[in-house]
């Protein structure tokens, strides 16, 4: 029996989800508010590199990282096995500010980063159960908020803890 990696499942499912962000009723908007963000989902790299991405010809307004954790193993029957695997979902996006004729502001970095926070949760609560591949459940632990001002411009973190169920 061939399983899919559960990391590939959980970039799938979240770059699938940024595709079509605006037709289900998920918005995530570039800083003038109105124009839909570029989203690119991938695995973890050095904030330098990270942060390239941002100013670089592909300019995303938001980068999904997926990291997976240490976990532990529990025994089902005679012959499977689970795995307790902890994910780490991490958005991140770049300071922005955009401002009206008037000169106000009316997008912030803290705002996108908070509509992933809600983006990224409504679609763990949707795959909660059987979200495809070698995952049986995923569930939602914690979540923490970040500003790295370490370098500029400076990078904003939604770090969002998942705990998945993974069949081996």
């Amino acid at each position: 029996m061939s399983l899919t990696d559960p990391l590939a499942t959980i970039v799938s499912i979240l770059s699938n989800a940024s595709t079509g962000l605006n037709s289900t009723g998920y918005e995530i908007y570039e800083d003038d508010g109105s124009t839909e963000a570029s989203i690119l989902v991938t695995y973890p790299m050095a904030k330098e590199k990270l942060n390239s991405l941002f100013g670089s010809t592909t300019d995303y307004d938001v980068i999904i990282t997926v990291e997976a954790g240490e976990g532990d193993t529990e025994f089902i029957g005679l012959s499977t096995q689970v795995h307790n695997l902890p994910v780490k979902i991490t958005a991140h996006t770049i300071e922005k500010h955009t401002t009206t004729g008037t000169g106000q502001k009316i997008i912030t970095s803290e705002l996108v980063i908070w509509k992933c926070f809600d983006v990224i949760s409504r679609f763990i609560d949707a795959h909660v159960s059987a979200p495809g591949g070698s995952i049986l459940t995923m569930e939602q632990k914690d979540h923490k908020f970040e500003r790295d001002i370490t370098i500029r411009p400076i990078l904003y973190k939604c770090i969002i803890e998942v705990e998945c169920k993974v069949i081996r």
